[in-house]
């Protein structure tokens, strides 16, 4: 959903750069092929459910898709990662010129009004946390999310490898590409 929120920001005339497309776009198609892939797995598994024979040309279809989801889902999780760390460059580099550029000086007439703002500013600090513990949290905060990721990473996987043990025919067109990369690890 990250891509959907970061496209949505185009209306609050945030400006995105060629990465950012690119990164929103990306996590718009394994969007839809996650929902494309659920919907046409839980179709499968509800007539699997009623048959008790896995091993047959029908189910073939649902090892390519999921196959093929899994392989999508484990590069996403890798391409994520590296547009996450570009992303947070970026982000500490315009954090780190917004806050260079911040230290204006007032003229002189305004001295009343420089007490005034730093009297503000300091009830401000007082109430908002350090940037210290705001990173920190972050960072923790995706540190958790990405333990979690792997996690749904190796159920899924997990998942794949015991039902292609039980259905143990060879694949062929599309889709046995992914079926035959995820075999390896069996």
């Amino acid at each position: 959903m990250s891509g959907v929120f970061g496209l949505l920001s185009l209306f609050t005339n945030h400006a995105i750069n060629f990465m950012q497309w690119t990164y929103y776009v990306l996590n718009i198609f394994v969007l839809i092929i996650t929902i494309l892939s659920y919907l046409h797995i839980k179709k499968i598994a509800n007539a699997t459910l009623s048959n008790l024979t896995l091993n047959s040309d029908e189910n073939l279809s649902s090892i390519k898709i999921l196959a093929f989801f899994i392989s999508i889902y484990i590069i996403d999780f890798f391409t994520g990662n590296i547009f996450m760390v570009y992303l947070t460059k970026l982000w500490f580099k315009e954090e780190y010129s917004n806050n260079q550029n911040s230290k204006i000086s007032l003229p002189s007439s305004t001295k009343g009004a420089s007490h005034l703002i730093k009297r503000v500013s300091n009830v401000l600090l007082e109430q908002s946390a350090s940037e210290g513990y705001e990173v920190f949290v972050s960072v923790v905060t995706i540190l958790i999310s990405e333990i979690i990721r792997l996690y749904f990473i190796s159920i899924t996987l997990s998942y794949y490898l015991r039902l292609r043990r039980r259905i143990n025919r060879p694949c062929s067109g599309f889709g046995s590409v992914f079926v035959n990369f995820l075999d390896k690890f069996n």
